[in-house]
């Protein structure tokens, strides 16, 4: 009988659980090891995983979102820890010969050999399954992979419902979105940010966050995230900005589009903006904002760049008029302090001065063409 040792971060034990069932509905004649499910209260922890490290065939590593950036009360990195459990399995796997095999959530980066301890850098040289955590697209592979590793003690692997299991250990809740887990601290750093065709403001608003130590989040992986090969615009965004995946939405509010109310559709009271023409967000950004507001309403940070059209829907939110300044800076970091996020503004790098004082966004204006 084949035994399977599951690794991973206490922020995936979710996951694991839900992994672990999944494997033990499709194998009848299998041993699987995970911590949480397999170490009982009371019994030694490290004897337990010395244990079943001796006895293991496969190693399952699970890679979720913070797997090689989550850091301990000090800010030290997890892995760089000897005392790490995941680092030590990892290790002692290596030095037993026994096969590592990557699992990738969707959604998460594989490390490179740079972003790991010398000791583990092996480990960025692996092959690796990639897993969906809500849908399960991709165990069917896992599956598979351990009947060939093992064709003469498994059976045919038989169908499982994946989403059973997720359900049931609350990876996704009943509407099949990703649930929020409450002591999961990778949530806390994750901020949705909603942009449109202003690459440069998009890009020093994402290196803003990194600077305080947030983690916004970028298309690829939330495309991923869908399970689909070409989702919908629309499929990437109500995904990304389902309850549980952000602690807050940032919203780039900058002047992309020329607009103007049709003469025919006038009326002898217009305000000037509506007579003339005026700077506004994308549509996607008017799109996105309105489904941010309706899930994230108070932790939705409202950022305006330049000069542009009002919007009367959004008067008196959450609304910063942003131009570069130290205390326009300022109120973006208090706003994500009230929206929950873990802002870490110990640094300096955050504070540059000048990072934003060259965009273009501040002065463009319809007339500009």
């Amino acid at each position: 009988m084949p035994n399977i040792f599951i690794n991973y971060r206490y922020t995936d034990k979710a996951f694991a659980s839900a992994l672990y069932d999944a494997l033990e509905g499709t194998f009848s004649d299998i041993s699987i090891f995970a911590a949480l499910e397999s170490v009982e209260p009371g019994q030694r922890y490290g004897e337990k995983i010395e244990d079943a490290l001796k006895r293991a065939d496969v190693f399952f590593a699970i890679v979720g979102l913070d797997w090689f950036t989550l850091k301990d009360d000090d800010g030290v990195r997890l892995l760089d820890k000897r005392s790490d459990w995941v680092r030590r399995e990892i290790l002692q796997a290596f030095s037993q010969n026994i096969p590592v095999v990557p699992i990738l959530l969707t959604g998460a980066a594989f490390p490179e050999e740079r972003d790991l301890p010398k000791r583990l850098r092996e480990f960025a040289k692996l092959h690796y399954l990639e897993l969906n955590p809500v849908t399960g697209q991709g165990f069917a592979n896992l599956a598979r992979h351990l009947s060939n590793r093992f064709p003469y003690a498994l059976a045919e692997p038989a169908p499982y419902d994946w989403r059973r299991a997720a359900t049931a250990h609350g990876v996704v809740g009943a509407d099949g979105a990703v649930a929020p887990s409450a002591d999961d601290p990778s949530l806390r750093r994750r901020v949705f940010v909603i942009y449109g065709r202003d690459s440069k403001v998009r890009q020093e608003m994402f290196s803003f966050l990194r600077d305080l130590d947030l983690n916004p989040q970028e298309w690829e992986p939330l495309v991923n995230g869908t399970g689909s090969t070409a989702p919908f615009l629309l499929e990437v965004v109500t995904g990304g900005l389902s309850l549980g995946r952000a602690q807050a939405v940032i919203a780039l509010m900058t002047p992309d589009d020329i607009v103007e109310l049709h003469p025919k559709l006038r009326d002898k009271r217009e305000a000037p903006y509506e007579t003339t023409r005026t700077m506004q967000p994308r549509p996607n950004v008017l799109i996105e904002l309105g489904i941010a507001l309706g899930t994230y309403r108070d932790s939705t940070i409202i950022v305006e760049v330049g000069d542009l059209r009002p919007i009367a829907d959004i008067a008196g939110l959450n609304v910063i008029r942003f131009d570069g300044s130290a205390g326009a800076v300022g109120k973006i970091v208090e706003r994500l302090k009230a929206a929950g996020c873990a802002v870490n503004d110990t640094g300096s790098d955050w504070r540059r001065p000048g990072r934003f004082s060259r965009w273009d966004a501040y002065k463009r204006k319809a007339a500009d063409i």
